[in-house]
């Protein structure tokens, strides 16, 4: 009997394979006993997830969700559209090095490999790249920009002196409690991780004392260059 689905692994999560044409009970059957059977391979896991070889609704995506959470024991952070699924990477990594060469910035200071858990508050004298996600409840305190390249659901404190070009916030997946640029506060409305359609890139940064949250593109990255 034909398999109407194929899980394969993609950079930090899955890609699901559905067959464009049976019906979408048989999708639910299949995937509800592929993930019950793999249970051991995924509890635990936070992961991103793709589905591609068929459109499917809001609702069927929030079904085929809500199953391979339940049956996997695993955490789906955020979905990628089919598209994005390489030109993503290519777009994050152009836009970060445009923005770095833009303010010529020498240095970071610091890697973190591996993600900020919750109730972990991490400070550096420095600027950060975080090689991971930042939890809800977990804080990254910094002096200079923080680089986080897996998805920013928890919290950012960004210390500078007088004087000081205040450092930015940059997250593949944008989506904090708090972020603190020197005294200005930004708080999400959203505190824990949501299905999300696609990645959510952007940048935060302080501009007449006001905190800025923008999508990486050209615009967002001219004025982050051309402010004092």
């Amino acid at each position: 009997m034909r398999s109407n689905i194929m899980i394969k692994s993609i950079p930090n999560g899955i890609k699901v394979q559905l067959n464009g044409e049976c019906d979408f009970q048989s999708l639910c059957d299949e995937i509800k006993v592929k993930f019950s059977q793999s249970k051991g391979f995924f509890k635990g896991g936070k992961i991103a997830v793709s589905f591609e070889g068929r459109i499917l609704s809001e609702e069927e995506e929030k079904t085929l969700i809500s199953i391979i959470e339940d049956e996997g024991e695993l955490n789906v952070l955020y979905m990628i559209t089919p598209e994005e699924n390489g030109e993503i990477e290519r777009s994050i990594t152009k836009s970060l090095n445009k923005t770095l060469m833009d303010q010529d910035v020498t240095g970071f200071g610091t890697v973190y490999r591996g993600t900020v858990l919750k109730g972990e508050h991490l400070q550096f004298e420095c600027g950060v790249v975080v090689m991971g996600d930042v939890e809800p409840g977990a804080l990254v305190r910094a002096r200079g920009n923080v680089i986080i390249l897996g998805g920013l659901y928890g919290s950012v404190n960004i210390d500078f002196n007088e004087g000081e070009r205040p450092g930015f916030v940059f997250a593949s997946d944008m989506s904090p409690e708090r972020i603190r640029i020197g005294e200005a506060r930004n708080y999400s409305e959203k505190s824990k991780w949501l299905i999300r359609p696609k990645y959510q890139a952007k940048i935060a940064y302080l501009a007449d004392k006001k905190i800025v949250i923008a999508a990486v593109d050209k615009s967002a990255l001219k004025t982050l260059a051309d402010l004092k």
